[in-house]
């Protein structure tokens, strides 16, 4: 069965079947260990029971798909941000950290 969370009328999100796609340590975390910590725009915010922290972006710019990435707890991230890394290459390993941070 699975897991989806609903952020709006016009969103639902599969969140296990997006950790699946990353890699096996990303992966390994239950649908039922995730909460959401934060929401800005079209980004969203989850924390594992580990304490790890990713963000999920649904950016309205080609190529228009989900982003998941782990990030340090506590970064304070925008949609420009996001774009601007995923313009200028700077995600990488699906772990960012963002300048200034």
């Amino acid at each position: 069965m699975l897991f989806e969370k609903t952020f709006s009328s016009q969103k639902r999100i599969d969140v296990p079947l997006l950790l699946k796609k990353r890699k096996a340590q990303e992966s390994a975390f239950l649908a039922e260990d995730i909460r959401i910590l934060n929401r800005k725009g079209e980004v969203w915010w989850f924390m594992a029971a580990n304490g790890d922290c990713f963000f999920m972006a649904n950016l309205c710019t080609p190529p228009y798909r989900l982003y998941l990435f782990r990030v340090e707890l506590g970064d304070l991230l925008t949609v420009a941000d996001i774009v601007h890394a995923v313009e200028t290459g700077e995600l990488k390993n699906s772990v960012w950290k963002p300048a200034g941070a």
